[in-house]
């Protein structure tokens, strides 16, 4: 008997994916010409699927969880999806030849009260930190989020004199859409400038793309903090808008948070460039 068109298409994406490490362990789901969804389970990357059945189009109660972007459009018939185990949120220290990244504890509380003394580092702070328990805080915010999936927090070290010299972290990590920010970030001006922060950035968006399997990556600033729109442009993050009114600072005024991006598509331009930047820096501070 004659295999159906829509069979057979369905069957060169299956023999596609398993041609893919990357499928391995992950779930596929294919739309059928009538809307409803049929999940095929990779069992291993070299064997046949098997656990085939069909969902109804409201999908299955007991499965509600999984399936909640199973969709009836004949436009994303043939899709696949990560699903959100696979954007695994824990701490894992980031290295490379002039910083390293360590995921934030208590223990880095000392020296990074001793990094923050220099009042520069708060100009554009929403909530500027001076006082040994304004650090407490602010790791104890930062381990909260990580508690809680939606943050990566760490502590920056300088591989050049082993010393703390400040901190970042991944925040408003979204599972479902596979997005995040990095910020929060801060950092002792006599580093400032050194390729520290080129690296460390580095590793977090390598981390995040290769990784973790992000599809975009945000920052965003104050509106008067040319300095960093400066520095997160040159990362190669496109700029995407202006929120107005978002924060009230210290003294009052209102700040309006100018955002940028880096999406998955970009990603292996920037890498190169980075890249390019990090070997000069070497040169240039060696």
């Amino acid at each position: 008997m004659q295999q159906s068109p829509n069979r057979n298409r369905m069957a060169l994406l299956l023999n596609s994916a398993f041609e893919r490490p990357e499928i391995k362990k992950r779930y596929l789901f294919l739309g059928n010409m009538q809307g409803a969804c049929t999940r095929k389970r990779l069992q291993n990357y070299k064997t046949h699927y098997m656990d085939t059945y069909t969902l109804s189009d409201t999908c299955r109660a007991n499965d509600r969880s999984v399936w909640a972007n199973c969709r009836n459009s004949s436009a994303n018939r043939y899709t696949t999806f990560m699903p959100q185990e696979t954007f695994q949120v824990a701490p894992v220290t980031l290295e490379g030849k002039l910083v390293r990244l360590e995921p934030l504890s208590m223990d880095h509380l000392p020296a990074l009260f001793e990094a923050a003394q220099d009042e520069r580092i708060w100009q554009w702070w929403t909530d500027p930190m001076k006082t040994e328990d304004d650090i407490q805080r602010y790791i104890q915010s930062g381990l909260d989020a990580a508690a809680a999936g939606t943050a990566m927090p760490w502590a920056t070290r300088s591989k050049r004199d082993d010393r703390i010299i400040g901190a970042t972290r991944f925040a408003d990590i979204h599972l479902r859409n596979r997005t995040l920010e990095i910020g929060w970030t801060w950092m002792h001006p006599d580093y400032q400038r050194s390729g520290i922060n080129v690296e460390a950035k580095y590793l977090q968006l390598r981390h995040a793309f290769e990784v973790m399997g992000a599809r975009r990556v945000a920052f965003k600033t104050h509106h008067n903090n040319l300095k960093s729109q400066t520095a997160i442009q040159a990362l190669g993050a496109k700029p995407e808008g202006v929120f107005r009114n978002h924060y009230i600072m210290p003294d009052g005024s209102a700040r309006h948070s100018h955002w940028f991006s880096i999406i998955v598509e970009e990603w292996p331009e920037v890498k190169a460039n980075l890249e390019g930047r990090m070997q000069r820096n070497l040169t240039t501070f060696a």
